[in-house]
């Protein structure tokens, strides 16, 4: 009888002793969560990343814009907003934008590529949206452009493909398929 209310008293320090390690382990947890909560709350903020295209300001507004969007939504908004640069003629925004590989093969100078949209394009022009693919980092994004005169429905295009990639919100640079 002594033996047996041994091994119960045997068990239920075991359990005693197993119950006071978990508590320990989960104090200690508790206790480095709120370690990193404090150094995190008074961690110095990063500074902003260093945009990839220069000279262009970042629009606070649209970057917020961006934010939780997808891919595509993204995109669209890009495309919407060239093409808005393009029909009031701000061609020194677009251009910037442009790929520096496409841009030193196709368009040495902003004349040139003013020249091209004056020759190429409507006078303005809205955009239809006809498929969307990503692959890898670029975003491919199909097009058809509808003159807003019906005098230059000679002008519109079917199957014009835009190239985007993405650096971070608002930081993209883009190429397009050229007319030869």
């Amino acid at each position: 009888m002594k033996e047996t209310i041994k091994k119960k008293i045997n068990k239920d320090e075991r359990k005693i002793k197993i119950i006071l390690g978990i508590m320990l382990i989960l104090f200690v947890l508790t206790l480095a969560s709120f370690v990193m909560l404090i150094t995190k709350l008074f961690e110095k903020k990063e500074d902003p990343k260093v945009p990839y295209v220069k000279g262009i300001e970042k629009n606070e507004k649209l970057v917020e814009r961006l934010k939780g969007k997808s891919e595509y939504a993204r995109m669209k908004i890009y495309l919407g907003d060239i093409v808005k640069k393009l029909n009031e003629k701000n061609y020194s925004e677009v251009y910037k934008r442009l790929a520096p590989e496409y841009k030193k093969k196709y368009f040495n100078s902003l004349e040139e590529f003013e020249k091209y949209f004056k020759d190429y394009y409507p006078d303005s022009f809205s955009i239809k949206h006809v498929n969307f693919e990503a692959i890898g980092d670029y975003y491919v994004v199909e097009t058809d452009i509808i003159a807003n005169n019906s005098n230059e429905d000679n002008k519109n295009k079917k199957g014009l493909y835009f190239v985007f990639r993405e650096y971070d919100f608002n930081d993209y640079v883009f190429s397009f398929s050229k007319n030869k």
